[in-house]
């Protein structure tokens, strides 16, 4: 398996932070390549929960189930992912004063087809730069007036 950590210091309380990555309505506002969430459960999300999902990597199309682990808010969020890629992702909060330090860790196995079509050493430097977007992308999100936010 491959490991691709990241972390970002967001100006937002660690509740704020919490429920906005525990919302998996809010993944393909985020994720770069994320298509669809669907089978999402009421909010808020519990251990066990199973949201289904729909992803663009490279142009090889992927699905699978992201079933929920952990929830222990406002600090740690972990789900397993099953189908076109396994892994495990961890998310951490630390609130720093005012504000919050992210971090997500990315345990992951490639699909079979992914690595045949790309290099390893193409794929983990995408795979860093989404998970890179998707922390500057939550962070623009997160620091806008409450006015402005949906």
């Amino acid at each position: 398996m491959s490991v691709i950590s990241s972390s970002v210091l967001i100006n937002a309380s660690a509740e704020r932070v919490f429920k906005v990555i525990t919302n998996p309505k809010e993944v393909v506002t985020f994720i770069p390549g994320a298509m669809r969430v669907t089978n999402v459960p009421q909010l808020p999300i519990k251990r066990g929960d199973v949201v289904s999902w729909e992803f663009l990597l490279l142009g090889l199309p992927l699905k699978g189930k992201w079933v929920v682990d952990e929830v222990t808010s406002p600090n740690v969020y972990i789900a397993q992912m099953k189908g076109s890629v396994e892994g495990q992702l961890t998310y951490s909060i630390l609130p720093k004063g005012k504000f919050s330090k992210l971090t997500i860790d990315f345990d992951y196995k490639l699909p079979d087809a992914l690595i045949k079509r790309y290099t390893l050493r193409l794929i983990e430097p995408h795979a860093q730069g989404i998970i890179n977007n998707y922390l500057s992308s939550l962070k623009t999100y997160l620091e806008l007036p409450l006015k402005t936010v949906r």
